[in-house]
């Protein structure tokens, strides 16, 4: 685990004091792939993401001093509704210079519930690939590539005699990283998604 989180504040808590640069940044780079990963799955393209991207990171940089959870939604919940309202205000304004209608229902994820849940699909993708970057230089290859065919479902018998190791061998190199893993992913959702 880097230094950067050798803090009991969170990113999030952190990152509300516009003075801290550093924790600006730091959320960004955990943010701005999530962001663009879910507006191109909405298939916006490169420079219509970069510009939603763009327009959500101000709003957040904006209203992140003042956000509080208590009696509210979780942040991610917030950052779905932010999200989704950036998108839709995005499609609006690109509609309306084309001077047509923007009609939200031919948004394939204008409804509420959808996007939130859309939304937690991809965070969870998101979390896990940031689990997996931080934990693989803990690993030698070998290891990473057991845990890696166990994500995909594949028997350890099936991994053991493709990687020409014992069965045993690839049980403990999967549940020495599975085990990492897990601890990494608990690390980073209390520091990127709780206050």
């Amino acid at each position: 685990m880097t230094e950067r989180w050798n803090t009991r504040k969170t990113l999030l808590q952190r990152a509300q004091d516009k003075n801290d640069s550093e924790a600006w940044n730091d959320f960004v780079f955990y943010y701005r792939d999530f962001l663009k990963m879910v507006l191109v799955k909405m298939n916006f393209n490169a420079t219509e993401s970069e510009d939603v991207i763009q327009e959500i990171l101000l709003k957040l940089w904006k209203a992140l001093p003042n956000f509080s959870t208590e009696g509210k939604a979780k942040f991610r919940t917030w950052l779905s509704r932010l999200i989704r309202n950036s998108a839709i205000d995005y499609l609006r304004k690109h509609h309306k210079t084309e001077s047509t209608e923007f009609d939200e229902k031919s948004f394939d994820l204008a409804e509420e519930p959808d996007v939130s849940q859309y939304i937690q699909d991809e965070w969870e993708v998101h979390i896990v690939a940031l689990a997996l970057n931080e934990i693989a230089p803990l690993f030698s290859e070998k290891a990473m590539i057991v845990f890696k065919m166990a994500m995909k479902s594949k028997s350890t018998a099936d991994i053991a005699k493709e990687l020409d190791i014992t069965e045993n061998s690839a049980l403990k190199l999967k549940n020495r990283v599975k085990h990492r893993m897990v601890q990494e992913i608990n690390s980073l959702r209390e520091k990127l998604e709780y206050f």
